[in-house]
């Protein structure tokens, strides 16, 4: 599977010279209701799962979702994807700072990033209206229903509670407001083991907002660097200048195998 990291050139600098990406914590994204909507999804679903799943898988998921609201939701950190390229969302949102477009083999990237100092889950963000229960619901049975995978009856009892014991920080993080569906998303979600790995801050618009680095592997494949397999240049009235100086850049760190080419979305910004 493909994915697409959109930034702008400062970020593209970054990113070649550390080898590295940075996860957001999900609290000081664009989203005002980051992880609250999710929350508040699940909970309103809750009543309505009770007929499709045993009654301690409800239970199990009553006291993950407490135990979230208090300490792990405020240590989660997110890596934004898009499912597609040539967004022209995207583009209009990086039209006065440069903007490119990354592109990912997705088994490639999880490959290279070094997760050691903490855990982490991926998948496509799930669009839904505020307190909606269908696709909550479908998500909760979806996430129990994979226990059945392990035939062993005595090995799943006992992977039951720690299994749910996930549940909160494995599904929660994935829901968000319709209102951002033109963004196609698929997100990486960490929680960084504490007083492991460093918190930087970055100044934002709106204050400090808390990151952290995530690196390449080191090791004989990657070298420190990312597999970035193509970099697309956004809509620019200098895109050829744009084009020489990634380039060089590229060769400079030795992505000599990343392709460079030009957006083919007609957009003056």
């Amino acid at each position: 599977m493909k994915l697409y990291h959109y930034t702008d050139l400062n970020g593209l600098k970054g990113i070649i010279e550390n080898g590295s990406l940075w996860a957001t914590n999900l609290y000081f994204l664009n989203d005002s209701q980051e992880l609250l909507h999710g929350m508040e999804c699940i909970r309103k679903a809750i009543p309505f799962i009770t007929d499709s799943l045993p009654r301690d898988y409800v239970n199990y998921i009553v006291e993950s979702m407490n135990k979230y609201d208090l300490r792990q939701s405020k240590n989660a950190y997110n890596i934004s994807f898009c499912l597609e390229p040539e967004l022209l969302s995207q583009w209009r949102g990086y039209a006065s700072s440069q903007g490119v477009c990354l592109q990912f083999e997705s088994d490639d990237l999880l490959q290279s990033l070094n997760f050691d100092d903490c855990e982490y889950v991926s998948n496509r963000v799930i669009y839904c209206e505020k307190g909606e229960t269908i696709q909550a619901k479908e998500q909760i049975i979806n996430f129990f229903n994979s226990l059945k995978q392990v035939e062993n009856e005595e090995y799943r009892m006992l992977l039951e509670p720690l299994h749910a014991a996930k549940f909160a920080s494995t599904v929660t993080p994935f829901f968000k407001n319709d209102r951002f569906m033109e963004e196609k998303e698929f997100r990486f979600v960490l929680y960084p083991i504490k007083g492991v790995h460093e918190i930087n801050f970055r100044v934002g618009k709106n204050g400090l907002i808390p990151y952290i680095e995530i690196k390449a592997h080191q090791g004989d494949k990657y070298r420190g660097r990312m597999p970035i397999e193509k970099v697309i240049i956004g809509p620019s009235s200098n895109s050829e200048f744009m084009q020489n100086g990634i380039r060089m850049l590229l060769d400079q760190y030795r992505y000599r195998n990343t392709e460079v080419e030009l957006s083919q979305t007609p957009y003056r910004g």
